[in-house]
């Protein structure tokens, strides 16, 4: 990865990570499955931007092949369908 790559994937984890990390919980119903699906991705995203600030080139890269395996799983489980991946419930 060049130096325009690396910032790009440590800014991108880091936001995401704190986005996550950051979820207010607030009068919600606690879900042990998506509790669980929210710390390792909040592990996932967080060991991403360390490898990449650390010039862990080789991990990163499985990293990132790890993270597009889980879209590529939810894809598949929601048959394709984009929209039942993220539903927006108003």
């Amino acid at each position: 990865m060049d130096k325009l790559q690396t910032a790009a994937v440590i800014i991108l984890a880091a936001a995401a990570a704190a986005r996550v990390i950051m979820f207010d919980t607030r009068g919600r119903t606690h879900r042990p499955l998506s509790a669980a699906i929210a710390y390792v991705t909040f592990v996932w995203l967080g060991s991403l931007a360390f490898c990449a600030a650390f010039g862990l080139a080789h991990l990163a890269v499985w990293l990132l092949i790890f993270g597009l395996a889980l879209h590529t799983g939810a894809i598949i489980w929601a048959g394709g369908n984009i929209s039942r991946i993220h539903p927006r419930k108003r």
